[in-house]
């Protein structure tokens, strides 16, 4: 669920910054990780990573702001939330996950009978409270071709940033990601 939560923030960030604003801050994962890291499992940066994270984090905020052109407060606060819940995702499954019984297929599977049962309930109580909103919805949405492109590649980015978890570590995920 958070992982859902996560990428629905970051897509709905997208609308609401312009594109640089949107890179920046949601590739400032990198210094909050090993923050959150200090803050969830008590692993302590080194003191120059340390600053260096904060210096990213002021210089990130200081490089975008709603008054620019393309951006909301709405949209760049949904962009670092978004980032920061990676952050939080990455911590967390690299210190809670064992390889010998959650395999990184297995933890997928779980992830989309999780979302399909959130998408679900939320038709379901679409077709029950507004039916004609569930028809403007319905039509909203993109031909099924793309709807599945988006769904294997958001299968295949959380693959990628489960494995690169398991292999390397969320602080590397976040600088490779």
């Amino acid at each position: 669920v958070f992982v859902i939560l996560v990428q629905w923030l970051w897509y709905a960030s997208i609308a609401r910054t312009n594109a640089p604003t949107n890179l920046v801050l949601w590739n400032t994962d990198t210094v909050t990780t090993p923050l959150v890291a200090l803050v969830i499992t008590r692993k302590r940066p080194t003191k120059r990573l340390f600053f260096a994270g904060i210096l990213g984090l002021l210089g990130a905020f200081l490089a975008v702001g709603a008054y620019m052109p393309g951006n909301t407060i709405l949209g760049c606060s949904a962009c670092f939330t978004a980032s920061l819940g990676y952050a939080c995702y990455a911590v967390i499954i690299e210190g809670r996950k064992d390889p010998a019984n959650v395999t990184v297929p297995l933890l997928l599977a779980l992830e989309g009978v999780v979302a399909s049962l959130i998408l679900g309930a939320t038709v379901g109580a679409f077709a029950l409270i507004s039916p004609a909103q569930l028809k403007t919805w319905f039509s909203a949405l993109p031909h099924v071709g793309w709807v599945a492109f988006i769904g294997c590649n958001s299968v295949m980015l959380n693959a990628g940033w489960l494995w690169c978890i398991e292999m390397a570590g969320a602080f590397w995920t976040a600088l490779a990601a």
